[in-house]
């Protein structure tokens, strides 16, 4: 008891808080009375805090914290994009408390105000009320690099609130904490003038703002975006970007329509769309996603809708130039089995986490729903990836329409057809066996969900320069004209036949010989029929064509002398002698492209240069390996006018050491020009010629002519019937308008 009121002393007893031991001074009061109260030596302290509780001349109270972290506040804020902290300072007072107009005064004061650990300056808020003025604040964030300012004005009587925020050089980085993913990289500034004003349950806002020097990348596309100078219009309900620039970089314009939904600054929700003529629209590896990845450039629109945490992207797009898109089937794996072709748990791509462990960071798709609705042209190229570590690559350029749908579930389907125009297959056996078919135009690639259960319908072929003789030895006997001819090389095509799916492919192999004329051609043609009947040994003469660069005898004997040995020194100079001239032509095209393709005129130049041993290695001569032939085969393919006209010219040197007829090394050329003569480019004049040696005249041949191709596209064989003849009619009349007009 006391005169004045109830006496009061809280014993220094161990009290946990907040996660630490506090204690209580040891002489501490407290008497509380009528309109009364006196506080006496009250604190309580942990090893670096205190917190402090005094009157105010009997009538008031100061509540004072010392060396207090502000992360006490985070449940009370409960905002989990954003845990704040700071070793804070505070006073509080209550001045008149029993009056009918208290006065009430404070401050605080962080030096270093973390965001999720992120300095992001020092923190000052002063706050006070007067008896007759409403209640009066004032809150600072000043840092080196920017600087936030807001004051606020509170009308308690009439609920209403009258507040302006002002900030200059905002770091952008911070809508990092507020989209927990998909977004990285994320750098510029931001100048914010904004007011609010209203009573407290109906608040207005209105605003404006300049983003400056701003960049961020959007990681599941891979693609990072640049702004600098755009204005902003804010309201109670919008962020509006409507109009704004976005440049990729390489320094292409976007424009965006439409903003950020929000109420209040809360409950975030994207709501816009970016087009482009020409940008970066996907630029990721493998390690970032492995479903398909790459470099994708063309025309674009791209929505985002959705929660930051739950968004939608929807992406419309027109390939162009330089454009790579990789679409895995297996993962390399060190210490591969001998096995065709290996492949990944098709049950491991339905999982709802997608996990690659190439690196420390596993890739996963999570609160993401995409939509991709790409047209593919042939600026585009597609890779089908059978097996990374053997180079097992089908590659091509064409036209389609693909549909990628992934859902934030992990699910992944995948519609469309893409019809390969040019490309290649680089089939692998074995070690060292690395044979590049070239795919015939109109291979088609369909898928109907499934993305490994796409079907295949792709014939690719490879060309061998060989002999004939032992291929035809059944025929040379008593033909000495005949035999001369067939003992020199000769185009081969090997015919790949790729059906099946992607998952499980089915390949098939065919001979043909495309140069071939005459008595000579009637003898090769009796021969694959009748190889034809037999797979097996088909297959054996392909294998070998494959391998060595000819044929095998019809007994599958090998001539004598000849070791083992040597028959992988031919297939490894074949192998090696491929593969440097497969280098050099990529190299020397991407050379010549940069040096020339930007004239206007010329719109892309390809170049190919060959190196071949073409040997007597089954010859029906005995002897050991003897390469008696070195062939050099050149081609280089111009494209003009924006790839409407091309002209290919090439030819062969063949150097030969056993002079045939008096030849010696001679030169074989040729050269087509193919023109697109209408716009759409379904009709193309051909012009061509050829020359070569007749082994059997000992003199130069040579082979031209010209020609017209139509090319149209049909569902079903009465659309053929019925639409083939009013197309050549369009086309016609559509030649004859133009040369009305001129």
């Amino acid at each position: 008891p006391d005169d004045r009121g109830i006496r009061l002393h809280l014993e220094n007893n161990e009290l946990i808080m907040l996660g630490n031991k506090w204690q209580f001074s040891n002489d501490n009061r407290i008497v509380l009375g009528k309109e009364y109260i006196d506080i006496n030596n009250l604190s309580l302290t942990d090893d670096t805090k205190k917190i402090i509780l005094r009157d105010i001349n009997n009538e008031g109270l100061e509540l004072q914290l010392e060396n207090v972290d502000f992360a006490i506040a985070n449940p009370f804020i409960d905002y989990d994009k954003m845990l704040f902290g700071g070793i804070m300072n505070m006073s509080m007072k209550l001045y008149k408390m029993y009056s009918s107009a208290p006065v009430i005064s404070g401050n605080a004061s962080i030096d270093e105000f973390l965001i999720n650990n992120e300095n992001f300056g020092k923190l000052e808020i002063d706050i006070g009320k007067t008896n007759v003025n409403p209640y009066e604040g004032l809150v600072s964030l000043v840092h080196p690099d920017h600087v936030i300012k807001s004051n606020i004005s509170f009308n308690q009587e009439n609920n209403i609130l009258d507040a302006t925020l002002i900030a200059k050089d905002l770091p952008l980085r911070i809508f990092e904490f507020i989209i927990p993913d998909g977004i990285s990289e994320t750098v510029g500034k931001a100048d914010l003038d904004i007011a609010i004003k209203g009573p407290l349950d109906d608040l207005d806002l209105q605003g404006d703002g300049l983003i400056r020097e701003g960049a961020v990348k959007v990681d599941y596309l891979g693609s990072k975006f640049f702004f600098d100078d755009q204005p902003i219009a804010i309201d109670r309900y919008l962020i509006d970007l409507t109009d704004d620039i976005i440049t990729d970089n390489e320094d292409n314009v976007g424009l965006i329509t439409g903003g950020i939904k929000h109420d209040l600054f809360s409950e975030f929700v994207m709501d816009l769309n970016i087009t482009a003529d020409n940008a970066i629209v996907l630029n990721t590896t493998k390690r970032e996603n492995p479903l398909y990845y790459g470099y994708a450039q063309g025309k674009v629109s791209v929505d985002f809708a959705g929660p930051f945490d739950r968004a939608d992207l929807k992406v419309e797009a027109i390939t162009g130039p330089n454009t790579v898109l990789n679409v895995p089937v297996s993962y390399y794996q060190e210490g591969y089995d001998e096995s065709f072709v290996s492949f990944v748990d098709r049950d491991n791509l339905d999982n709802q986490e997608i996990t690659i462990i190439n690196s420390n960071d596993d890739y996963k798709i999570k609160g993401l729903n995409i939509e991709m609705n790409v047209t593919l042209t042939k600026d585009a190229e597609m890779r089908i990836i059978f097996d990374e570590s053997r180079q097992d690559i089908l590659e091509g350029r064409g036209d389609g329409a693909v549909q990628m749908y992934i859902d934030r579930f992990g699910a992944f389907d995948v519609f469309g057809e893409f019809e390969i125009a040019n490309g290649q297959y680089l089939f692998t056996s074995g070690e060292f066996v690395k044979k590049p078919f070239i795919i015939k135009p109109g291979g088609i690639i369909r898928w109907n969900g499934d993305p490994l259960d796409a079907t295949l319908d792709i014939d690719a072929n490879y060309i061998v320069r060989t002999p004939l003789n032992v291929f035809l030895a059944e025929y040379m006997v008593s033909n000495t004209g005949i035999e001369q001819e067939a003992r020199s090389t000769q185009t081969t095509e090997l015919i790949l036949d790729l059906t099946g799916t992607i998952f499980k492919p089915i390949i098939n192999f065919d001979i043909a010989f495309p140069d071939l004329q005459g008595e000579l051609k009637t003898y090769a043609d009796s021969k694959l029929r009748t190889l034809r009947t037999n797979e097996i040994e088909l297959n054996n003469q392909v294998v070998q064509l494959i391998v060595f660069q000819t044929f095998l005898s019809s007994d599958g004997g090998i001539t004598p002398g000849v070791s083992n040995s040597s028959l992988l020194t031919s297939a490894a100079g074949n192998t090696l002698s491929e593969l440097v001239s497969n280098q050099l032509s990529n190299l020397l095209t991407g050379l010549l492209s940069e040096a020339l393709s930007d004239n206007g005129l010329i719109s892309g130049i390809d170049f190919k240069v060959g190196l071949r041993n073409n040997s007597g290695l089954f010859s029906t001569d005995a002897g050991a390996l003897n390469f008696n032939e070195v062939e050099v085969d050149g081609r280089t393919r111009f494209r003009f006018l924006n790839e409407r006209m091309s002209l290919k010219v090439g030819g062969n040197f063949v150097r030969n050491e056993d002079v045939i007829g008096g030849l010696g090394s001679y030169i074989a050329g040729n050269v087509v020009l193919e023109y697109f003569l209408t716009d759409e480019r379904k009709l193309k004049v051909r012009l061509y010629g050829t020359s070569d040696i007749d082994f059997q005249s000992t003199s130069r041949r040579g082979k031209y002519g010209f020609g017209f191709g139509y090319r149209t596209e049909f569902g079903t064989l009465s659309e053929f019937q019925n639409g083939l003849g009013d197309s050549l009619e369009e086309v016609i009349d559509s030649e004859l308008e133009e040369e009305n007009k001129n």
